[in-house]
């Protein structure tokens, strides 16, 4: 049985001297058609100097963005921990094929893609580790991972990934167990809740 794989589409850019893959995952190529897809970001831990976008072997450390009725903002930010991606230049073609590895707090997971080094964008399957008896027998990679058409809609966000605070809290967060990611990003929504409640109430009596 065949099971759709997140899939991962981002742009390559410099930022403060950091080469940085950041766009938008989905839960499958339909679902990134559908527009149901989320932010997602990863900077190269190696040594990378110039002013070149070029995609590089090796470690990348990030997060991506998970909805969350429950957390604050709707969304729960998942560290991803070691990624190592590999580029291996297609015969007579101006692509790369990309594989990877990594982990995150739903388990191992394994990467496969192409990266465009003239649009330096770069779209990738991911798929989590499983038992052998469960395995998917139809691992090949989905060519539809890889749709011009839809990665044109892909936009530089240009958030705050070049500042230096969001650096320091990707490694700190990298380290950080799941219980503190939770108390980090849940344990100040009741206190925002009772704060807008007396907001609320404070200028209701004005009113009066």
């Amino acid at each position: 049985m065949v099971t759709e794989k997140p899939i991962l589409r981002g742009l390559f850019k410099i930022s403060e001297g950091r080469l940085v893959w950041s766009g938008k995952w989905a839960m499958s190529s339909q679902k990134f058609k559908e527009g149901e897809k989320s932010k997602f970001k990863f900077i190269f831990t190696g040594d990378f100097g110039g002013d070149k976008v070029e995609a590089k072997d090796g470690v990348y450390k990030g997060y991506f963005l998970l909805k969350d009725a429950s957390a604050d903002g709707g969304y729960t930010k998942v560290p991803e921990k070691k990624v190592k991606l590999k580029f291996v230049k297609i015969d007579d073609a101006e692509m790369f094929e990309v594989e990877g590895t990594g982990s995150n707090k739903f388990g191992e997971f394994k990467l496969q893609g192409k990266y465009d080094p003239k649009s330096n964008k770069m779209a990738l399957e991911k798929e989590y580790k499983q038992a052998e008896d469960d395995e998917d027998e139809d691992g090949e990679f989905n060519a539809d991972v890889y749709d011009e058409e839809e990665d044109e809609q892909i936009d530089d966000d240009g958030d705050d990934i070049d500042k230096s605070e969001e650096l320091a809290k990707l490694n700190e967060e990298a380290n950080m167990s799941v219980e503190e990611l939770r108390k980090r990003y849940y344990g100040g929504s009741a206190a925002n809740e009772e704060a807008s409640e007396g907001s609320s109430s404070k200028k209701a009596k004005t009113d009066e």
